[in-house]
C-alpha cells in the first residue's frame, strides 16, 4: 500500500520539511524540530510522550495511526484528522508558552487520554 503524507498549515506561517522516518525527536537545523509519532490502538507506544520546544521554534510533528481518528492540539487550535495509511503532518511556530495536550475527539461523545502532549519554554 503507498503510503499518502499530507500537512496541516497554521495560517501565516512557512512549512518546514517533515523528515519523515524519524523515531526519537531530531533537531533539523537551528530552532527547526521535527517529531514522529506512531498511534496504535489508540495510543502512542509507551505512554503519551512530551515533545519539548523553546519559544520561536518551527515544529513539525508528523503522525501516523492505524485508525481513522480527530486530534486537537489544545492551546494552538490545530486540528487534524489521521487516516490509517497516511502521515498528517501539524506544522507551526511553537510561540505560545506553556503545556498542551493534543487529544483525539470522538464523534461519539467518548473521551480518550492525550495522544502526547507539547511543551513550550521561554526563549
Amino acid at each position: 500500500m503507498k503510503r499518502k503524507t499530507k500537512s496541516i498549515l497554521t495560517a501565516g506561517l512557512c512549512a518546514i520539511p517533515a523528515m519523515l522516518g524519524l523515531v526519537a525527536p531530531g533537531l533539523s537545523s537551528a530552532g527547526e524540530l521535527t517529531f514522529h509519532l506512531v498511534v496504535e490502538n489508540g495510543a502512542v507506544a509507551g505512554g503519551a510522550p512530551t515533545l519539548r520546544a523553546t519559544e520561536g521554534d518551527d515544529v513539525a510533528i508528523a503522525l501516523e495511526s492505524d485508525d481513522g481518528m480527530e486530534i486537537h492540539l489544545h492551546g494552538y487550535d490545530i486540528a487534524a484528522h489521521l487516516v490509517p495509511g497516511e502521515t498528517v503532518s501539524l506544522v507551526f511556530r511553537a510561540d505560545i508558552v506553556g503545556r498542551f495536550p493534543a487529544e483525539p475527539h470522538d464523534h461519539g461523545g467518548g473521551h480518550r487520554p492525550a495522544l502526547f502532549y507539547l511543551e513550550v519554554h521561554p526563549q
